[in-house]
């Protein structure tokens, strides 16, 4: 079955990546940090956000990205995570 693009909704985000920090024991009982980054977009939401589902897709910049998990603040704002797609 051959899947087709769908424009479900426009709407505005902020993109920004998330900086977070791990920290693990390594074999010398020594602590160490480990950073990684995760993408996001931050939306305010209102009718045409509230359309967005786990799975959606978007592109930006020539990139693709899907949306992981909504990241639902009381109603108020989706901080949401993505996956590139490469």
């Amino acid at each position: 079955m051959k899947s087709r693009k769908i424009n479900m909704c426009t709407t505005k985000g902020y993109y920004h990546p998330s900086r977070n920090v791990f920290i693990s024991d390594d074999v010398n009982d020594a602590t160490r940090f480990l950073r990684f980054c995760e993408d996001k977009v931050l939306f305010i939401v209102d009718d045409n956000v509230k359309k967005i589902k786990k799975e959606d897709y978007f592109i930006l910049d020539g990139t693709q990205y899907e949306i992981v998990d909504l990241g639902n603040v009381e109603g108020i704002v989706y901080d949401t995570f993505l996956k590139r797609k490469e």
